[in-house]
Order: C-alpha cells, then sequence, then structure tokens
C-alpha cells in the first residue's frame, strides 16, 4: 500500500519481528471489520469500541488475566487494526506479538497507533490496548457463552 506514514511504519516493523508475513489492508476492509466488531461485541455508537468493555457492556478479561489469555492463543493468521487508522494488517505466524511491545507502541507511538486490536479473522476472540492508562488491556471472546467468569 503506499503511502505510508511513519505509524504505519512503526507498526510493520514491529509486527515483521514476530510474524512470517505482514499484508497492508485499506480502509474498505476495516470498515467491513468495524461492522463485524459491533455486531459480534456491540457498543453501540461508542466513541471507542474498547468501550464495549470499560462501559461493561460486553464480558471480557482485563489487565494480567487478558494478556494471559491474549498469549495462550494458538494462531496461524490474526489482524491487527487501530482505532484511529485507515488502515490495519494481515498477518501469518505461530505467535502474536508480545504484549510489552503493543503496550509500548501504543503509548509512545503514533496518534493513529495508540488503540490496538489484535484478533483472529474471523473476531473469535480479539485483544485491545488501549491509549488510556487505567484502561485495560481487555481480552474477550465473541461468544458471550465462552466467557464464563469474565467481569
Amino acid at each position: 500500500m503506499s503511502g505510508a506514514t511513519p505509524g504505519r511504519q512503526q507498526w510493520r516493523a514491529l509486527l515483521e519481528t514476530v510474524v512470517e508475513s505482514v499484508e497492508e489492508f485499506g480502509p474498505q476492509e476495516l470498515q467491513e471489520l468495524k461492522r463485524r466488531w459491533h455486531q459480534l461485541f456491540g457498543g453501540g455508537q461508542q466513541p471507542f469500541l474498547w468501550h464495549c468493555f470499560s462501559f461493561r457492556l460486553h464480558p471480557h478479561l482485563t489487565g494480567a488475566p487478558a494478556v494471559a489469555d491474549y498469549e495462550a492463543q494458538p494462531v496461524r493468521a490474526f489482524l491487527v487494526f487501530f482505532e484511529q487508522a485507515a488502515w490495519g494488517f494481515r498477518c501469518r505466524g505461530v505467535r502474536l506479538p508480545p504484549w510489552p511491545l503493543l503496550r509500548e507502541l501504543s503509548s509512545q507511538g503514533p496518534p493513529e497507533g495508540r488503540d490496538v486490536y489484535v484478533t483472529q479473522p474471523t473476531l473469535n476472540w480479539v485483544f485491545c490496548q488501549t491509549h488510556e492508562a487505567g484502561f485495560g488491556p481487555y481480552f474477550a471472546r465473541a461468544d458471550p457463552a465462552s466467557t464464563a467468569g469474565m467481569a
């Protein structure tokens, strides 16, 4: 995709350190992804997607339990997208980006990459690192029946 911004380049460089392949996707695919997000996780028209967790509209884990569940997910393919960017990444690999790296780039990186979401292409689960200190990280499953014990 042409017109790479510093934020896009920073996130791509981070992902390329831990995955086998990284492909960018643009605004149309991102719009469809967010539409599916609203169907599965709710949240209505909140200012940020992750507000469905902070407002307790969908069962989730937060903090260390969220990180533990995220890091335990078996993966071959996953998506990385952002709240305020018109692009995202389709990744293939056997491990997810480590949470400390997501947290560091989310807190110190470019504005369009501060709320980061990592999910399976099917959106069965999602991990969210927010830009707000004291909120998140969050881990949730799309199926509320599989979220027993979550907040």
